[in-house]
């Protein structure tokens, strides 16, 4: 097989927060594209057969890097992992990829979310589209870009139910993200049309949450599921989590957390781990963070998803060098002492 073979353009798609249709989430743009959109019927087949899922499938089986795929020859020229190892890992089944087998969904339920986190955006949080533009109130390019985020895109459930139904055989992997998943009604409506269908005995959920929102009728939906795996974006332990990920409480997030510790720990289908973000707020006291998941049962330890490098001023290299020596001390001592107590 070709190195540059991503499974991705045979059996994932990805549907970002404004319903477009995308192989997967790191995809670079292409203003030449077409815009597929969920909200469309028939669009998601157009976009399999469109010229640039095309153009990517015949790159990869050359064994060539697609201009789209920038980021991930970065990352694996650089001798780092990347979302396409990912997808190979999770959706290879065979040698060689070949006809469509939707496999994966990764589906945005828009921008809806109940946090305005310091490092997110305004295509996450239509809060933070409220008020990014008093930030730059004289760009009216970016005003009018902030706009269209204001109020929460929904998708078009009934669109994305078809799709399910037309591969039903083939579905085994549901990710959701946002905005905040829990927080929108189509999340919930969804996911009992596929308990009702039958469907969910045979699918595995993904979600990333910020831990805000744990309902009881969330926790019924879920036992019905072959997995739900959980990742919790939790940065910090107390009152320096909810500055990063304002307005959240502390004590409503503990409280969910120890709940769905609870939950895991009854229930083996359900897995749930903390997800962070490394950012010059919070490299100094991940200590705090890792002895806080140490007093649950089922909770998996921390997992550092991402350095922040946007905006600027939470990038860990605006800190002065001894502290970045400091924190990058605390991490690799906190890793090497959990490896040697787990192994």
């Amino acid at each position: 097989m070709a190195d540059t073979i991503c499974w991705a353009v045979w059996s994932s798609l990805t549907i970002n927060n404004l319903g477009q249709y995308r192989p997967c989430c790191n995809m670079m743009n292409d203003n030449e594209n077409p815009e597929y959109h969920l909200n469309e019927i028939g669009d998601y087949e157009r976009f399999m057969q469109s010229n640039m899922i095309t153009s990517l499938r015949n790159s990869m089986l050359e064994g060539k890097w697609n201009d789209r795929c920038a980021k991930c020859e970065i990352r694996e020229k650089a001798g780092l992992d990347s979302q396409r190892n990912d997808y190979n890992k999770m959706l290879a089944d065979k040698p060689k990829p070949s006809g469509l087998r939707l496999k994966h969904l990764d589906i945005n339920f828009g921008n809806k979310c109940n946090l305005k986190c310091r490092m997110c955006s305004p295509q996450s949080s239509h809060l933070l589209a409220r008020e990014w533009p008093l930030l730059d109130i004289n760009n009216p390019v970016k005003k009018e870009l902030y706009k269209k985020f204001e109020s929460p895109f929904k998708i078009n459930v009934d669109s994305l139910k078809d799709i399910i139904e037309s591969y039903s055989h083939d579905i085994e992997i549901l990710r959701f993200a946002g905005g905040e998943p829990l927080y929108t009604e189509e999340h919930d409506i969804f996911l009992i049309w596929l308990v009702e269908k039958g469907y969910s005995k045979n699918i595995t959920l993904h979600y990333t949450t910020n831990g805000t929102i744990l309902l009881q009728k969330h926790l019924d939906i879920w036992i019905n599921f072959k997995k739900v795996s959980l990742s919790l974006s939790i940065d910090a332990v107390g009152e320096l989590n909810t500055y990063i990920r304002f307005p959240a409480s502390w004590e409503v997030i503990e409280r969910n957390v120890r709940r769905l510790d609870s939950f895991a720990t009854k229930h083996k289908n359900i897995v749930v781990n903390i997800s962070s973000t490394i950012q010059a707020l919070n490299c100094l006291r991940i200590p705090e963070l890792l002895s806080w998941t140490k007093t649950f049962t089922s909770i998996r330890q921390v997992a550092f998803t991402k350095v922040v490098i946007h905006p600027e001023a939470l990038d860990i290299r605006v800190l002065p060098s001894h502290l970045r020596k400091n924190a990058g001390h605390i991490l690799i001592e906190n890793v090497k002492n959990n490896y040697e107590k787990s192994s």
